[in-house]
C-alpha cells in the first residue's frame, strides 16, 4: 500500500524482507565516516535503505559503517554499526550489526510510533 506520505508493504512468499518495512518523510541516516545526511527509502526493525543521491561516497557489499537515525534534526539513535547488503544506482541498502538492547528497543519503538502516526493519519482522511 502506498500513497504519496508514506508507504508499508507486507513480507510473503518470494519476498526476502526480515522485518516490515516503512517509509515515513523526514528520516535521515547520518553517516559518520563522510559526515552526510541521506534520506531514508524505507526504513525496519532489521535495516534501513537510502537514497545515495549526490553522494561521493562509493558503497561496496559487505563494508561495515556506522550510522546515526534522524527525524529531521532530532536525533533518534546513534552509533549503529550497519553492513551494506544492497547496492544500486541511486540507493543502498543497510542491514544492522551488533544492535544492542537498548538500539533494538529504540529502533522497535520508532516503526511503532510512526505505524500508529499514520494510522492516525488514515483514520482523520476519511472522516
Amino acid at each position: 500500500m502506498q500513497n504519496d506520505d508514506w508507504s508499508f508493504s507486507y513480507s510473503g512468499e518470494g519476498n526476502q524482507r526480515k522485518a516490515y518495512r516503512i517509509n515515513f518523510p523526514g528520516l535521515y541516516v547520518y553517516l559518520v565516516e563522510t559526515a552526510e545526511y541521506l534520506s531514508v527509502r524505507d526504513i525496519s526493525a532489521a535495516g534501513v535503505a537510502v537514497y545515495i543521491g549526490s553522494s561521493g561516497k562509493e558503497f561496496h557489499k559487505q563494508e561495515k559503517l556506522e550510522i546515526n537515525l534522524y527525524l529531521d534534526t532530532e536525533p533518534i539513535l546513534e552509533n549503529i554499526e550497519a553492513e551494506v547488503v544492497r547496492t544500486e544506482e541511486k540507493q543502498v541498502s543497510l542491514q544492522y550489526v551488533n544492535l544492542n538492547k537498548k538500539q533494538e528497543y529504540a529502533l522497535d519503538k520508532l516503526i511503532l510510533d510512526i505505524q500508529k502516526m499514520l494510522i492516525q493519519r488514515g483514520k482523520k482522511s476519511q472522516e
